[in-house]
């Protein structure tokens, strides 16, 4: 099975991104196992983790230390927003 036939779920892409940055970064990435155990620390140390098969099979196209193209920027940018939004919600209890 070749990088592109594998499902889409058995992929995981990790993010940085500071506003001091010109676009986010891929830090990390993998698939089967080591997508498996990337979510999981991620979890571990409290970090958001969504599931985007569409998002994660673009962005694991991208090398480890690049930013990511800006095809990708709208899409990742509703994520970002998206995630900012419910970590204010639970920081704040309000849960809407």
């Amino acid at each position: 099975m070749t990088a592109r036939q594998r499902p889409l779920q058995d992929r995981a892409v990790a993010l940085q991104y500071r506003h001091d940055m010109p676009a986010p970064l891929v830090v990390a990435k993998g698939s089967g196992a080591a997508a498996r155990r990337l979510v999981e620390l991620a979890s571990q140390h409290g970090i958001s983790v969504v599931n985007r098969a569409e998002l994660a099979n673009a962005l694991v196209m991208v090398d480890i230390g690049d930013y990511i193209p800006e095809d990708l920027y709208r899409m990742v940018a509703e994520l970002l927003a998206f995630i900012n939004r419910i970590e204010r919600q639970t920081a704040d209890g309000s849960g809407r």
